[in-house]
């Protein structure tokens, strides 16, 4: 792996350890199940890239490391190719927001194309 691709899943690796942190500090004064104790029912989803790009596999890869030295369960959904970039990425926030999930990662990889959901 290269060092600018070292660099981004590191990037994916803070973003999930910020996360997590936050989990840990509920702004509920404690009164939540979750509060001070971030684990495996702890869901982070990342909306990404199709796999077939090494780089977004990269980035799988480094997430769900991250998940696992967390303790968090980590998904990782992309569209199938980018023959329809707006269309499924806004499908596939719309399906991360609608599981509920306690944090969302959504990388920003086509700027010019926001699903704008």
């Amino acid at each position: 792996m290269n060092q600018s691709r070292r660099r981004q899943v590191a990037v994916i690796a803070a973003a999930l350890s910020i996360v997590a942190g936050t989990a840990a500090c509920s702004s509920d004064g404690g009164s939540s199940s979750k509060a001070g104790s971030v684990g495996k029912d702890f869901k982070v989803t990342v909306v990404s890239g199709p796999l077939t790009d090494p780089f977004f596999s990269a980035i799988k890869s480094g997430a769900e490391a991250a998940g696992k030295d967390l303790g968090i369960s980590v998904s990782y959904t992309a569209p199938k190719d980018l023959s329809n970039p707006v269309a499924d990425l806004s499908r596939l926030q719309t399906a991360a927001l609608a599981g509920k999930p306690d944090a969302i990662v959504i990388s920003e990889f086509l700027p010019e194309q926001d699903p704008g959901i």
